[in-house]
Formats: structure tokens, sequence, C-alpha cells
């Protein structure tokens, strides 16, 4: 895909698993290529985790099963609450990173 505008420094394309693109023109790929904050990441890790446990914990049956999954469940919660609220930090950081640029670009616009 073309874009009228450079990629953010240090991102690299994904393929269909989520795992980085090889390709011809980058050479060295590692995950610190991310552009989510660092609390984001580790709260969608958080959240992948969870659900490996829990797919683990429903191939298991155990009497302690329905205490295992309220647990779970809650922990889930928990995180999902946190990575909202992550996110939505986020976003307002971004949204007033971009006033600010649009407010610089209308004043370097207003001197020419």
């Amino acid at each position: 895909m073309h874009m009228l505008f450079p990629p953010l420094e240090g991102t690299s394309p994904r393929n269909v698993n989520g795992h980085p693109a090889q390709d011809s023109r980058s050479s060295c790929i590692d995950d610190n290529d991310d552009v989510l904050p660092p609390e984001l990441r580790e709260n969608f890790n958080k959240i992948r985790a969870l659900l490996k446990q829990e797919n683990i914990s429903k191939k298991r049956t155990t009497p302690s099963m329905a205490d295992d999954s309220k647990d779970l469940q809650a922990k889930k919660q928990k995180v999902a609450v946190e990575t909202a609220l992550a996110m939505e930090d986020e976003m307002s950081r971004l949204r007033n990173g971009i006033a600010e640029l649009e407010a610089l670009l209308a004043q370097h616009e207003n001197v020419i």
C-alpha cells in the first residue's frame, strides 16, 4: 500500500499471524518496533496470557474449576478495565498532539 506520508520511525509491516513480515528492505526486525506504549503492550500480553490460561483450564475438569473460573474472569475484567483506561489516555495524548501540530501548521501558514 502506498502512503502519502512516511511511516512512523521503527514500525514494520506485520504478517497475518502478527509476526514481523520479512522483506528484502529490512535486514533485522525485532519486537521493539511496536508503536504501542509499553503499558498497553504489557496489558495486551496479559490478556493473551489469561486467554491461554482459560483455554488450558477449560480442558481440565477439577472440583475447584468453578473457583478458578471466577478468579480468571475477575483477572480478565481487571486487565480489560486497565487496558481501556490506558487506551483512553493514549488516545487523548494523541488527540492533543494532533491539535498542537494543527495549531503549529496554522501558525506557520499565517506567517507565510
